[in-house]
């Protein structure tokens, strides 16, 4: 599945219209809603 996160570089300009560069502005929070595979499994116990 692709994600904002994984489509857009980290030095364009967000996606959500602020101006701002997306690194500083929706990366995290577009990492944190789709969790890796590594991140999936490492949480199995």
């Amino acid at each position: 599945m692709k994600t904002a996160a994984n489509t857009i570089s980290r030095n364009a300009q967000c996606w959500c219209g602020s101006g701002k560069k997306y690194k500083k502005c929706h990366l995290l929070k577009d990492q944190k809603q789709v969790p890796s595979s590594a991140e999936k499994s490492r949480h199995k116990g």
